[in-house]
C-alpha cells in the first residue's frame, strides 16, 4: 500500500514541476520572440526598398494573419498581419531612425497554455522628415500558441501614455 501511494505522490509531483516548467519555458519563449521583433523593428538610418522589404516581413512574422491592431496615432488602419507589414515598409523606407526602449515587461500564459498576455513601457523615438519626437506608452500584446511556429501575436494595443520620465 505504501509503494502505491508512494508512486501516486511522484507523479503528483512529476506533473506539477512538469506544468511550472512548461509555463517558464513559453515565457522564456514569448519574452526572447518579443525581444527579436523589437530589435527588428528597430532602425538606425532610412532604407532603401529592398531591405525596407526584407525587414518588413521579418517584423510581421511575429503576428498571426488577422492580427487585431489598436494602436493610437498610427497613420493607417490595420487590421491584418498585410497591413502591418504595409505600415512597417512605409516607416522603414521614409523615416530616418526609429530607437525603442523598453521596461517593466509582464508576461502571463494563461492556464490553457495556448494564449498569454505581455505588457509592457515603451520609450520610442522617431526622426524623419526634418522632425523628431518621443511617446512613452503602455502597450499590450495578446500571443496565441500556433501549430505552425510556436507563439504569435494576435492582438497589439496601446493602453494610455504613461508618464514622461
Amino acid at each position: 500500500m505504501k509503494k502505491w501511494l508512494l508512486v501516486g505522490v511522484f507523479v503528483l509531483v512529476v506533473a506539477v514541476l512538469a506544468i511550472y516548467g512548461l509555463g517558464d519555458r513559453d515565457e522564456r519563449f514569448i519574452r526572447k520572440a518579443f525581444s527579436e521583433l523589437a530589435a527588428a523593428a528597430e532602425f538606425s538610418e532610412r532604407e532603401d526598398m529592398m531591405k525596407g522589404g526584407i525587414r518588413s516581413r521579418i517584423v510581421g512574422g511575429h503576428f498571426v494573419p488577422d492580427v487585431s491592431v489598436d494602436v493610437s496615432g498610427l497613420p493607417m488602419s490595420v487590421s491584418s498581419r498585410a497591413d502591418l507589414i504595409a505600415l512597417v515598409f512605409h516607416m522603414r523606407t521614409r523615416m530616418d531612425q526609429l530607437t525603442l526602449e523598453l521596461r517593466n515587461i509582464e508576461v502571463d500564459v494563461a492556464s490553457d497554455r495556448q494564449h498569454a498576455q505581455l505588457i509592457v513601457s515603451v520609450r520610442a523615438h522617431v526622426e524623419g522628415m526634418g522632425q523628431q519626437d518621443t511617446q512613452f506608452k503602455d502597450a499590450e500584446f495578446d500571443w496565441t500558441k500556433t501549430d505552425e511556429d510556436g507563439w504569435k501575436i494576435s492582438a497589439m494595443r496601446t493602453i494610455e501614455p504613461i508618464e514622461r520620465q
